[in-house]
């Protein structure tokens, strides 16, 4: 099995923060280059906020940079 790799972003405040760190977790198991970044104090949607939430802002920003590195 091929797949790329992952860059999960979870929120602290997010129900689903566990099965997003957990899908990272299960993608490395099996070999695969993943990790995971939880922003503290975030909420799930943070993201839709970056003019407000800095977080939200670097949640956009790390993102980019885990893109341009799997790229090369």
């Amino acid at each position: 099995m091929f797949l790329p790799p992952a860059f999960v972003i979870t929120a602290e405040c997010d129900p689903l923060r566990d099965d997003g760190e957990a899908y990272a977790e299960r993608l490395r198991a099996l070999g695969i280059a993943a990790r995971y970044k939880r922003y503290p104090g975030m909420f799930h949607g943070f993201m839709s906020f970056p003019g407000a939430l800095p977080e939200a802002a670097e949640a956009f920003e790390d993102a980019g940079k885990a893109l341009r590195e799997a790229l090369g």
